[in-house]
């Protein structure tokens, strides 16, 4: 946790095998009372058609209790996957993780 925001890096593939991990992860946050949450995918390869939609729900979820989920991409790939769910329109974009925590 840095200030009032969960860092989560997301290393190499989000696929099925790792989804359980990312919701459980992302289901506990409002125990943590933080403002945002920021999923770095900056060394992500790959993320599932699955795993894109569970990002919306959890956005949408998450803003139901005033945390903000952002994220941190630079990968077409990614940026793709959520677009082609439905999803990509739901979140603010930043190139960096500082500028993600509003630094």
């Amino acid at each position: 946790m840095r200030g009032s925001c969960v860092v989560m890096v997301v290393d190499g593939e989000l696929d099925l095998a790792g989804l359980p991990e990312l919701c459980a992860a992302l289901d506990s946050i409002p125990e943590h009372g933080c403002r945002a949450v920021v999923v770095d995918f900056r060394t992500t390869r790959f993320v599932g058609i699955r795993a894109a939609i569970a990002l919306g729900e959890f956005k949408k979820k998450l803003a139901e209790r005033s945390v903000d989920l952002r994220l941190v991409s630079g990968h077409a790939e990614i940026d793709r996957v959520l677009d082609v769910v439905g999803v990509r329109a739901l979140f603010c974009y930043y190139a960096s993780l500082d500028e993600a925590l509003g630094r």
